[in-house]
């Protein structure tokens, strides 16, 4: 039952977290793209995703927060995790309709599709507090598929790094170059630990050394946390988050943290 409950918890705060993260975000700038630019890949064409007009995108905007609000509270929970999963897979799928790839956002709505085919109100949530389920089920298994699409995900990453580019991409120089191209293309520090934090790298190539093979060691090892426990886990999906971190002060991503909401389903 304990895992049931913690089924509950990660919903709380996996859709609170996504509400933080995404209110600000601005849907609407891509009703001004000319719709002849409007390419949908596969599953959103085969959906029949409109492209995007300026009342359609607002008001979907405005529903898809409020499902997520909904979902987080536990309130019409299986109307509002549908909405959340459908709207947002088309909300976050805009930019791969028009030739963007986003790094950050196949890994969200896998999630919340996921959660849609879950029971994650029989606890703690508003639904359980007016209709009390007469009969609880074992939730958990959808933990265990969101951490396996995590996994996955960067171990993916780290595969495709070095297929792609082999081990010269764990050179120091390398790690240098990278970010001193991307010093000149963003030209901005987010913060003075940034400024700060890229001085040492590009000062210590034995640093940028250990930054690169770390990075790859941490993404390659990720599928280790699905068999492990306890502080074992705990070191592989802390040091990923670290990587993330790392990308957000290095190299300007600010979009993982978009993401981070799914670091809850590893909170039991």
């Amino acid at each position: 039952m304990r895992q049931s409950e913690d089924v509950d918890i990660c919903r709380i705060l996996f859709y609170l977290g996504l509400f933080v993260w995404f209110l600000p975000d601005r849907f609407e700038a891509y009703a001004y793209v000319p719709e002849q630019l409007y390419l949908p890949p596969l599953v959103p064409r085969w959906l029949g995703f409109p492209a995007p007009t300026m009342p359609w995108i607002l008001v979907a905007r405005g529903v898809w927060l409020g499902s997520l609000l909904l979902s987080s509270a536990g309130l019409l929970t299986r109307l509002s995790t549908w909405t959340a999963f459908l709207l947002g897979l088309y909300l976050l799928s805009l930019d791969w309709c028009f030739g963007n790839t986003a790094h950050t956002r196949h890994l969200v709505v896998l999630c919340l599709g996921i959660m849609a085919f879950t029971r994650c109100s029989q606890h703690y949530s508003l639904d359980a507090l007016l209709f009390r389920p007469a009969e609880r089920t074992d939730e958990s298994w959808s933990l265990r598929l969101c951490q396996l699409c995590w996994c996955l995900m960067f171990f993916n990453a780290g595969l495709s790094k070095l297929r792609n580019g082999g081990l010269d991409l764990l050179s120091g120089s390398n790690f240098q170059y990278i970010l001193l191209v991307t010093q000149e293309w963003y030209a901005r520090d987010l913060s003075s630990i940034s400024g700060e934090l890229r001085q040492a790298v590009l000062s210590h190539r034995a640093l940028a050394t250990f930054l690169s093979v770390g990075g790859l060691v941490a993404e390659l090892a990720a599928p280790l946390a699905m068999v492990v426990s306890g502080r074992w886990r705990a070191l592989i999906v802390g040091s990923n988050a670290v990587l993330q971190i790392g990308a957000y002060l290095l190299f300007y991503i600010v979009e993982f943290r978009k993401m981070s909401p799914t670091y809850f389903f590893w909170v039991p």
